[in-house]
């Protein structure tokens, strides 16, 4: 699994599953893949794997609810 961590000039930083970083060249990825965004190889372009893309989203959106809402409830 390839996550997008940043782009850098002609280079997508990209992410592997156990943590080693790769730099992809822009010319390589589909023009509409993000930060944070999920690849997967289409023939010869890095595109968006949207199911994986939502669920990581997901997951780290339910993690920061937990985060923030266990943080205020320390607080009152």
């Amino acid at each position: 699994m390839l996550i997008v961590d940043r782009f850098e000039g002609e280079y997508a930083v990209c992410e592997y599953k156990d943590e080693a970083f790769i730099h992809i060249r822009r010319s390589l990825i589909s023009l509409d893949v993000r930060e944070g965004d999920v690849l997967e190889l289409t023939g010869r372009l890095f595109t968006v794997d949207k199911a994986a893309t939502e669920f990581r989203r997901k997951l780290v959106f339910e993690k920061m609810s937990r985060l923030f809402s266990n943080g205020q409830n320390q607080e009152t």
